[in-house]
């Protein structure tokens, strides 16, 4: 069987059911890329040589993905299609699909590690400033779209988890004044991590309206003029076009929740923005490292 014909197998037959929508994407764009690059291939006769070939052509660009020309990805990028990629040919292997010395010679390909290669790394994600916010959501014409972006802002939230925020969803009596949002999905549960969004004041005041307004309306409260739930992608297209009309650099969502993470850290430290954010150990590490970087560089100037 062609690897293009068995890697759409798996996608319409295991990962569709068993996967999130955003978690499709990478298969997605390895099977359009894939095509691409070496189209008339048999999934058992991949070797670790075209493997690494495909993963060189992710890394300098020009591969067509799925409707659009695909520019040169970064390393984190590369790790994920490559992780998604060895995932699929495990399943082909359980399938029979291909030999399990096939998929064992795969294996022996690693993974790229930081400041290997000639591969750039992440730029990370900058806070959003103020002035940035405030344009944006005085130029978004829905109501619903303004709210969510502010309620994502002030909660530090995942835009994925405001988008599927429903009333029942909410429970406000286990601490005074304070509501907790405990989403259905979120993205650590795969790896068994609860999660929790507090909610203080003025986000209890947003979404106190919506409730008004969707009490007879079972589901999301934040929904598009077509009564139907935002999405992440769907809202970020409304923030790029508020933000040209505004003249201003384009900023995603996931700015917002940067940007509360700096307020919190610098007035809670990082306990109180792990707890916030619902951060990972990993993520948590990361940021360790970062904020020692600045005490660093703030007692470089000091004293150094």
């Amino acid at each position: 069987m062609l690897l293009t014909d068995a890697y759409r197998y798996y996608i319409d037959d295991f990962a569709r059911a068993y996967y999130k929508p955003a978690e499709l994407e990478p298969h997605e764009m390895n099977l359009a890329t894939w095509r691409c690059y070496a189209r008339d291939v048999e999934a058992n006769d991949v070797t670790p040589t075209l493997f690494i070939g495909w993963r060189d052509a992710l890394i300098r660009g020009g591969l067509r993905g799925h409707r659009r020309w695909i520019g040169p990805r970064c390393r984190t990028t590369i790790a994920r299609n490559h992780k998604t990629f060895m995932r699929a040919f495990t399943w082909m292997c359980m399938q029979g699909i291909v030999t399990p010395d096939t998929h064992y010679k795969l294996k022996l390909v690693s993974v790229l590690k930081p400041g290997r290669g000639k591969v750039k790394e992440p730029p990370g994600v900058k806070p959003a400033t103020e002035e940035q916010f405030w344009a944006v959501y005085n130029a978004l014409p829905t109501e619903s779209a303004k709210e969510l972006i502010h309620l994502v802002r002030m909660s530090g939230m995942r835009p994925s988890e405001a988008c599927q925020l429903r009333a029942d969803d909410i429970v406000k009596d286990l601490e005074p004044g304070v509501w907790f949002y405990v989403p259905k999905e979120h993205k650590t549960k795969h790896m068994g991590r609860g999660r929790f969004i507090a909610f203080g004041p003025e986000c209890q005041e947003i979404i106190a309206r919506f409730e008004a307004k969707k009490r007879l309306e079972p589901g999301t409260l934040f929904r598009n003029d077509r009564g139907e739930a935002w999405t992440r992608k769907n809202i970020q297209q409304r923030i790029h076009r508020a933000c040209r009309k505004a003249g201003l650099p384009a900023f995603a969502l996931s700015q917002l929740r940067k940007t509360r993470s700096n307020e919190v850290f610098d007035k809670y430290g990082l306990q109180g923005e792990s707890a916030t954010l619902g951060h990972s150990p990993e993520t948590a590490r990361k940021h360790y490292l970062e904020r020692d970087m600045k005490l660093a560089a703030q007692i470089a100037r000091e004293i150094g």
